[in-house]
């Protein structure tokens, strides 16, 4: 795996970083395209994404904290400072009220915004899943024997099981969890795509 893409001098750029802009950017383009469909402004797009990107990541870190509530209760700056600790559920209920009071306040109906963002959804769910399989983040599957199985070894956790923390040892191979996410994440895009025009 490849955690890190590159780095420039002091600059490092991760691997997941970097797939969780090109999942807004590419949100941001399927949602321009409906919304210019739907008779509205097709700049409200970047509005939308960039209220989605902080009402998530607040979302995911507040859910994140509450959930671990006791150790952040003991040392609450290590969670503040660090980079890391977001729960996905979190981040979908933070991104769909922030963007949910975009909408409102432009007047468009909360379905139909529903119906607009709904295959940027699937779109980016599936990249930043692809993110999460380059970085090595942890959202591996079940050690496996099948012909496919992935060796993170250099996952940016480690080579660890993610529920104990223990190292993994050589020749252990494990499902790409995040590869299947990616090809549902397809096959609900292109579902979603063909009813788009059925409208609420």
């Amino acid at each position: 795996m490849y955690p890190v893409l590159f780095q420039i001098g002091p600059l490092t750029v991760y691997s997941f970083g970097a797939l969780m802009a090109l999942a807004a950017l590419a949100a941001g383009w399927l949602v321009s395209m409906e919304l210019e469909r739907k008779g509205h402004n097709s700049e409200l797009a970047s509005t939308m994404v960039l209220a989605a990107a902080i009402g998530g990541l607040l979302g995911a870190r507040v859910l994140f904290i509450l959930e671990d509530w006791g150790n952040f209760v003991h040392s609450p700056w290590s969670y503040i400072a660090s980079g890391a600790g977001f729960t996905w559920y979190g981040g979908m209920v933070g991104g769909v009220l922030a963007v949910s009071w975009v909408v409102r306040r432009q007047r468009i109906p909360w379905l139909e915004a529903a119906d607009i963002s709904a295959p940027a959804l699937a779109l980016a769910y599936g990249v930043g899943r692809i993110g999460c399989h380059v970085a090595g983040d942890g959202d591996w599957g079940t050690v496996s024997n099948v012909p496919w199985p992935v060796a993170y070894t250099n996952a940016i956790i480690g080579w660890v099981n993610p529920l104990t923390g223990i190292p993994y040892p050589p020749g252990v191979r494990v499902h790409p969890t995040p590869i299947y996410e990616f090809m549902e994440s397809l096959i609900i895009l292109g579902i979603l795509w063909r009813l788009r025009k059925k409208g609420y």
